[in-house]
């Protein structure tokens, strides 16, 4: 699959073969050569194939918000996988027995080692990088919002509800319509004889009406429907039931709550993935490689864009 450049790693899964599931660190996920919803994203953006493999651009907002994120859904698996198991819980305590995913895979950064770092710092910096080079790195400022966000959701009876007793990011590989595919979930948790997909989301809003509009936008409907297609896939025999999203504020007062998805998400996101897919199959099928760099030859139109009309005819209005 010529389109997956910077993937690495043979798939795990012969062509006509049953679907996988397994645990892997994030870096190893990504080096699978499989399509993801991550990588299809950019088709729905009208970006090229070349996009796709370039992945997201890290800004300074979208490396923080990142950094709050991944830190975030690996303490909350041990919150939960805490109460699960009668732990006591103090949310601002940073020794939990139950911590050991976070301290295995999170580094909090020292004060002395945030921005540029002093000169007699420099070789332990150095040593801290490397004893930290396979973890996830959050400054002090990001952790403590963290803490903030734990406290909200530990008394959450619905979080309690969806993540207590749930299987914690299971990776999934199969083969769809000639493609390999790939899926790494948040959490997977068995209700009432179904199999229920959760995802952890955090978000500068949690007002409905706003979060709704930033789901479609981001294309959740094309992960929420992704997903789902991994679990039928490889649980063929189970229920699978509505997608979940539980969601934190990432700025006070950190409230939390919960979406589920509807029908009509879940068709807006099989129109996006059956699009996506088309694409793909349509490059594929031409055989010609990817080019260094994206150009296009169409020619293309330039006109005022919908959200300019308004204007433009109170303009024409006074111009009577």
């Amino acid at each position: 699959m010529d389109l997956l450049t910077k993937e690495s790693t043979e798939f795990p899964v012969p062509e006509n073969g049953d679907a996988v599931l397994g645990y892997s660190t994030d870096r190893d996920y990504r080096s699978v050569r499989a399509f993801s919803n991550s990588w299809m994203k950019p088709l729905i953006e009208g970006k090229s194939f070349h996009h796709c493999n370039e992945g997201l651009k890290i800004t300074d907002s979208l490396k923080n918000s990142l950094e709050i994120g991944s830190g975030f859904d690996v303490l909350c698996n041990d919150l939960f996988y805490a109460l699960a198991n009668g732990d006591s819980v103090v949310a601002d305590q940073t020794d939990w027995k139950t911590m050991r995913n976070f301290s295995e895979q999170i580094a909090i950064r020292p004060k002395e080692f945030t921005g540029k770092v002093a000169k007699k710092n420099e070789e332990a910096f150095a040593e801290w990088q490397m004893l930290n080079m396979h973890k996830k790195i959050i400054s002090e400022t990001n952790y403590k919002k963290i803490l903030e966000m734990i406290k909200s959701v530990a008394t959450n009876e619905k979080w309690a509800e969806y993540l207590s007793g749930s299987i914690w990011q299971p990776c999934i590989y199969w083969w769809e319509e000639g493609l390999p595919m790939k899926a790494k979930l948040d959490h997977v948790v068995t209700k009432e004889g179904k199999l229920i997909p959760v995802e952890i989301k955090t978000s500068n809003t949690v007002v409905e009406e706003e979060f709704c509009k930033k789901a479609f936008n981001t294309s959740y409907d094309l992960q929420l429907v992704h997903y789902d297609t991994a679990l039928r896939q490889y649980y063929k025999n189970e229920e699978i039931g509505v997608f979940r999203f539980l969601v934190c504020e990432n700025q006070s007062p950190y409230e939390s709550t919960y979406f589920f998805a509807d029908e009509e998400m879940y068709d807006s996101g099989r129109k996006k993935r059956s699009y996506c897919i088309r694409k793909i199959k349509e490059y594929l099928s031409k055989g010609t490689p990817l080019t260094k760099y994206p150009k296009s030859e169409e020619t293309k139109r330039l006109v005022p864009p919908p959200y300019s009309r308004k204007f433009l005819e109170s303009l024409e209005t006074l111009n009577g």
